[in-house]
């Protein structure tokens, strides 16, 4: 949730929290969410990708995350609380000497949790891009990501007035818009920052976000 009031902030369910504070536009965003501490970030959850509860009562998470061999999806930013590790079939296990999740190389990932069932999936994302009416929504403009794979950058020429978003994978399948400092899954189509060549710079890392500069 977000929010731009003053006063105290309020969390009336136990877990673990990211909060996050816009100076620039006098607002805050408060994100329930699960770490991956694995070999990627040294088994740290506070260096670790988060993801991001969007159902509460279904306990459902997903979000983006750097991943490189094993790793594990924990409640909490220590090993104090559930860590769930690999139940077999896609499933996950909260048996505390369960097996690590797996991926098969090191890269970005979308990931998938629904702690309620212990399911979970995992996509990799092998390419990330722009694309809007100037491309004709057909082909889109390729980004390249940074060594951690958390933020993608890539020149983007923009005309006043159109309308584009982020997609991944070239499929429709995971995309992000809305708005610029808090970009949602399947968001909004985002609005051009003006006529010309922009340098775009997205970042994967909650809040979802982009910074565009002109060249």
């Amino acid at each position: 949730m977000a929010g731009a009031e003053s006063g105290a902030i309020t969390l009336t369910e136990a877990g673990a929290y990211l909060i996050s504070i816009n100076l620039k536009t006098m607002t805050y965003s408060i994100f329930k969410v699960v770490s991956t501490p694995g070999a990627s970030n040294g088994w740290s959850q506070s260096a670790s990708s988060l993801l991001v509860c969007y159902d509460k009562e279904k306990k459902l998470y997903r979000g983006f995350a750097h991943l490189s061999g094993e790793f594990k999806i924990s409640e909490a930013f220590n090993w104090d609380a559930t860590n769930y590790g690999d139940g077999g079939d896609g499933k996950l296990s909260t048996d505390g000497g369960a097996g690590n999740l797996k991926v098969a190389a090191d890269g970005l990932y979308w990931v998938t949790a629904d702690l309620l069932n212990l399911t979970y999936t995992v996509t990799p994302i092998s390419s990330l891009g722009a694309i809007g009416d100037m491309n004709g929504w057909g082909s889109q403009t390729a980004m390249t990501p940074s060594l951690d794979y958390l933020s993608w950058t890539g020149d983007v020429s923009f005309t006043t007035g159109i309308s584009w978003k982020f997609r991944m994978n070239d499929n429709w399948d995971i995309n992000l818009g809305g708005a610029q400092y808090d970009l949602s899954v399947g968001g909004d189509n985002l609005s051009a920052p003006g006529n010309g060549d922009y340098e775009v710079t997205l970042y994967l890392g909650l809040p979802y976000r982009y910074f565009t500069q002109l060249k």
